[in-house]
């Protein structure tokens, strides 16, 4: 077996024995926005094409540089499950709807910047 095998192997391996520490992830594309002029806020419905997958969210934080108002995470997902995020902008962890700012791809564990407003 090749190391690059052993290597995927143990990051399947960990995002499963994880347990509760993970969370179930959907990742989605946003489709129709719709303005609502009595909350002042514009909401997205997700598009029927998703992937969902298990996922490891690390800590959340105040975006600073941004605004208070801003939040920030990080979330862990194998690569092999999820493959390329190009034109997916909707991650939901918990029921929680955060925008995927930029992704990397290592080819072993794909690392998502996402940010939420409050």
């Amino acid at each position: 077996m090749s190391l690059k095998r052993t290597v995927q192997k143990s990051v399947q391996k960990a995002l499963k024995i994880i347990g509760d520490l993970g969370s179930t992830v959907t990742i989605a594309k946003k489709t129709n926005e719709a303005y609502d002029i009595a909350t002042a806020t514009v909401t997205s419905t997700p598009s029927p094409e998703s992937i969902e997958t298990q996922g490891l969210q690390e800590e959340v934080r105040r975006d600073i540089a941004d605004s208070a108002t801003t939040l920030r995470t990080s979330l862990l997902l194998d690569s092999n499950e999820v493959g390329a995020l190009d034109g997916y902008d909707l991650i939901m962890i918990s029921d929680v709807t955060w925008d995927l700012v930029s992704y990397i791809d290592d080819g072993y564990v794909t690392t998502c910047e996402l940010r939420r407003q409050l």
